[in-house]
């Protein structure tokens, strides 16, 4: 149990239409979480990861809500500046929940943001992980942000989230390779054979260049990955406590390198 689970968080009175205001963000965001794990699971990883996104989003917007004077609007800050929104949580209960984030995760998600549109970019940009790992990651930020924000009713019995409901009642969606609910060791969830993807956009080029490994991955083994140009060894190390990023570059980009 991670110290952010044992800590007790004060209890905020929250006027009902703020409340609602709070679970109407919590429930977008699963909604978005929950077809992101489908389509990760299911082999549509850019469209998983930018699903992704948006749920890390709209979980961090409902938690701001919660956070804020009622006269004060959640600001409209996106994850693609996120420096912006970690600033808006400085001095709150919340703010510690960023020293349990992998940056590196956040990253991708930061990135990830603008890939809904290949037009974004004026230079080249890739994303790319171990689905295993940004699976992992993704549903570890879901579980904190379910832990860390309670609500209540008048009566004292806590209000029941979506997240909470699906978990109770064992979905299979929810489940399926959530090293959490499974109560799998999370280095041992990390360093599990998988699959690796990475989806680079040169704005110069029409056609993206999309990278996939040849079958699964071992963490701590050299692969080959496939290419429309052809195939590349990398060397995936061993989990230790941040996600592995497979960043491609083109032959004609400054610091060509995959790392």
């Amino acid at each position: 149990m991670s110290k952010i689970a044992q800590q007790k968080q004060p209890r905020k009175e929250i006027k009902i239409e703020k409340l609602k205001k709070i679970e109407a963000f919590y429930t977008m965001a699963y909604d978005d979480y929950i077809a992101s794990r489908v389509l990760l699971n299911s082999n549509y990883f850019l469209q998983g990861a930018i699903l992704a996104s948006t749920a890390i989003e709209k979980y961090f917007k409902g938690l701001l809500l919660a956070v804020r004077d009622e006269k004060n609007k959640v600001p409209r800050v996106h994850l693609d500046n996120f420096e912006e929104l970690k600033n808006q949580f400085v001095g709150t209960e919340y703010e510690e929940l960023f020293e349990k984030f992998d940056d590196y995760f956040i990253e991708e998600l930061c990135n990830v943001y603008g890939f809904r549109y290949y037009d974004n970019f004026s230079n080249p940009t890739s994303i790319g992980f171990l689905v295993n790992q940004f699976l992992g990651e993704l549903d570890y930020m879901v579980f904190l942000f379910n832990l860390i924000f309670k609500s209540y009713n008048n009566d004292g019995s806590e209000r029941v989230t979506k997240y909470a409901r699906y978990k109770d009642e064992y979905n299979r969606d929810l489940y399926k390779s959530n090293f959490i609910l499974n109560r799998v060791e999370k280095d041992d969830f990390m360093n599990r054979e998988s699959k690796g993807f990475s989806f680079y956009i040169n704005p110069n080029k029409l056609e993206p260049i999309i990278l996939e490994s040849r079958g699964y991955i071992k963490p701590g083994t050299t692969t080959v990955f496939k290419t429309q140009e052809g195939a590349v060894e990398l060397p995936v190390p061993k989990y230790s406590g941040k996600i592995f990023r497979i960043i491609m570059r083109g032959k004609d980009d400054p610091e060509s390198s995959s790392a």
